[in-house]
């Protein structure tokens, strides 16, 4: 896809509204990178920022 790419890019540097347009435009969240991880994954394991209610 397209943007996979870019969405994992945008996991790497916790770029929350780059990876939401990122997916909003059809960028794959399980599409896998080199090393085999998906922007899920990094997402899950390097966020910094949290969730508000």
């Amino acid at each position: 896809m397209p943007f996979d790419h870019e969405l994992i890019a945008a996991a790497w540097q916790n770029d929350v509204p780059e990876a939401a347009r990122l997916i909003a435009a059809g960028a794959d969240v399980n599409a896998l990178d080199d090393t085999v991880q998906s922007a899920f994954l990094i997402a899950a394991s390097e966020a910094t920022s949290t969730c508000s209610t």
